[in-house]
């Protein structure tokens, strides 16, 4: 389930096997997927460069040097203060694991997320992936009023993110105007 939405994040958010830092100077890994803090990237299989599984002390290292790198550069530049990696099978399922969390958190306040056409469905899951599910809830009546109506025309017209890339936005608006 949301093959599309899972590649487009991929190319969205880019696919990175090491921590490093998002456009707003978090800490990441994977597709996207936030380390609000040590604890949280604790509870992930990281491995040394000899494929061995890191340590406590090892995934400390890297989440302090990447949380203490100059923000805002691409991410090859962190790799060099990454020592560890997460394979391609575990970053996979934690992007498959963030979309579900991501829709069981939206589904709280639009109840009918799940009734919609699976492309509607993919939009607003990565419209709530960019902006959180409260910020899209609460930065969108118009999209959430044309999703209740099934207006997909509508909806298309009011899923821009005024900070998101082209890319996202096109891509947003793609799959709304994908069920018309």
């Amino acid at each position: 389930m949301f093959e599309a939405l899972t590649a487009a994040l991929i190319v969205l958010e880019a696919d990175v096997p090491h921590m490093y830092l998002d456009t707003r100077g978090n800490v990441t890994v994977g597709v996207g997927h936030l380390l609000a803090t040590v604890q949280e990237a604790y509870g992930l299989p990281f491995l040394l460069p000899t494929g061995s599984p890191a340590e406590q002390h090892d995934i400390l290292n890297d989440f302090e040097a990447i949380k203490q790198s100059k923000p805002g550069m691409l991410v090859q530049y962190y790799a060099r203060a990454a020592d560890l990696r997460l394979s391609a099978e575990d970053r996979q399922k934690l992007l498959r694991a963030d979309i579900q969390r991501t829709h069981t958190d939206l589904q709280r306040d639009l109840p009918v997320l799940s009734d919609l056409p699976e492309p509607a469905q993919e939009a607003v899951l990565n419209m709530a992936f960019e902006l959180g599910p409260r910020g899209l809830m609460e930065g969108y009546p118009k999209l959430i009023k044309a999703l209740h109506e099934s207006d997909w025309q509508q909806c298309a017209a009011e899923c821009r993110i005024a900070d998101a890339s082209v890319q996202r936005n096109m891509t947003n608006k793609k799959f709304f105007l994908s069920i018309v």
